[in-house]
């Protein structure tokens, strides 16, 4: 146990899963990222480590690679103002400049006094995008007809299986994301999220996650890993789909969908673009219905 901005901090394990995901699932975020299947996943990326100083605050401490220092990621649940005082004054005499990262509106509304100990900035590379359930499961309208062509292509080229993801699939699809790797321009960060896959795959269960894998001729050739992020709103995490078969991610995206939809699910959070322009326009290509907005905090001392 660590102690830092007075607080006492524990590393993450996989034994508390239980634990932070009932807390997490009880003051769900319109981010994603904080789930535990999230932060068990990019765990070895970003060396999380959590305080409960009261019984409904979650702070969460990370490093952000290359640099050593610790930081901060948003504070959950309902925080006394005393205690985000106390986290802005330890802050304040660090070092370095601290940040907090992954930071939503909702928060900086709720907490004015805290925001305003730091300065503000806009993440456009981190901003989420939330879409329609009913759209991406139906592709209904013009607006789709791109993405329905690709559908209706791949059935004349093969047929495909869906079914849930579960962890004997596991093997299966770490296989299919390494070789989409090996494939790839081997970026750092489709490294990092191949280890942040792996984990969430073979910790399914434990972890709370869900999934879709698509099967054709008994072999997987695509899965998503996805989660509950609120009531109404899912969250996919990973898609891996081989570019070999034609219109498999649309085919793959549109049957996740379905699922969602049969369950109840109303808006699905699709993550951020990282700044990646190819990432970006696809995304766009889905017509989102809005742009959830992350901000970084930097401490002004």
């Amino acid at each position: 146990m660590r102690t830092r901005l007075g607080l006492n901090f524990e590393t993450f394990d996989l034994s508390q899963a239980g634990e932070l995901s009932a807390f997490l699932n009880s003051h769900p975020q319109p981010l994603s990222g904080y789930t535990v299947g999230m932060l068990a996943a990019w765990d070895p990326i970003f060396h999380y480590e959590w305080s409960r100083p009261e019984p409904e605050a979650l702070i969460i401490s990370c490093t952000v690679d290359p640099e050593p220092d610790r930081h901060l990621i948003q504070p959950v649940g309902t925080p006394s103002e005393s205690l985000l005082q106390q986290v802005a004054d330890g802050a304040a005499q660090m070092p370095y400049a601290l940040k907090v990262y992954g930071v939503s509106p909702r928060f900086m509304e709720a907490h004015p006094a805290f925001v305003a100990r730091f300065r503000v900035d806009e993440e456009p590379i981190a901003d989420n995008y939330i879409y329609r359930v009913e759209d991406l499961a139906t592709l209904a309208g013009r607006k789709y007809s791109a993405k329905r062509n690709h559908i209706s292509q791949a059935a004349r080229e093969y047929r495909w299986d869906v079914r849930a993801l579960s962890e004997a699939d596991a093997d299966g699809c770490v296989a299919l994301a390494r070789e989409l790797y090996k494939e790839s321009t081997l970026s750092e960060s489709f490294r990092r999220d191949l280890v942040a896959c792996e984990i969430a795959l073979r910790h399914l269960e434990k972890l709370r996650l869900r999934g879709t894998v698509v099967q054709v001729e008994g072999k997987i050739v695509a899965f998503a890993v996805w989660e509950r992020l609120e009531p109404k709103t899912a969250v996919v995490h990973f898609e891996r789909a081989l570019r070999t078969y034609k219109g498999l991610y649309q085919v793959l995206n549109q049957e996740t969908a379905k699922v969602m939809q049969a369950e109840g699910f109303e808006l699905v959070n699709r993550e951020e673009d990282l700044g990646d322009e190819g990432l970006r326009k696809a995304k766009l290509s889905y017509h989102p219905l809005r742009l959830e907005k992350a901000y970084t905090l930097t401490i002004k001392r």
